[in-house]
């Protein structure tokens, strides 16, 4: 499914104009020109600082992803998952397009974020 229907599906929009949609960068979340900068999964599991290379974030909330993983394939990521605890664990790509916070804002990609070893994200706010 491309984003447009994806957008489409989850903002309760399928079947109407996609002029509606919003057409924003921060909702594609491995845009094709960094799909080959992301490691498939497995590779870095004996890694012991691997390089997160997108953040996720719900903008009504505190719930951070960082992303160093992924199975294009199958939609889903591995990475450093900040919410009630800190921790690693897989987490579905699908899923995070359709979650919606209190103010129903969707998770967003973090367009400024530079990728770097995961031992530094989330440290403070800015990261």
């Amino acid at each position: 499914m491309d984003l447009e229907n994806r957008l489409a599906e989850a903002s309760g929009q399928r079947g109407q104009p996609s002029r509606l949609l919003p057409i924003d960068p921060s909702y594609a979340f491995i845009p094709e020109d960094m799909a080959d900068e992301i490691s498939r999964l497995y590779p870095t599991e004996n890694t012991a600082d691997p390089i997160a290379v997108l953040k996720f974030f719900k903008p009504d909330s505190s719930w951070t992803w960082f992303l160093p993983e992924s199975d294009p394939d199958q939609r889903r990521a591995f990475g450093l998952v900040i919410g009630h605890e800190r921790e690693f664990g897989c987490f579905s790509l699908e899923e995070l397009e359709s979650l919606r916070g209190r103010m129903g804002l969707p998770v967003e990609r973090d367009l400024h974020f530079k990728p770097k070893p995961v031992s530094e994200c989330g440290l403070n706010s800015a990261t």
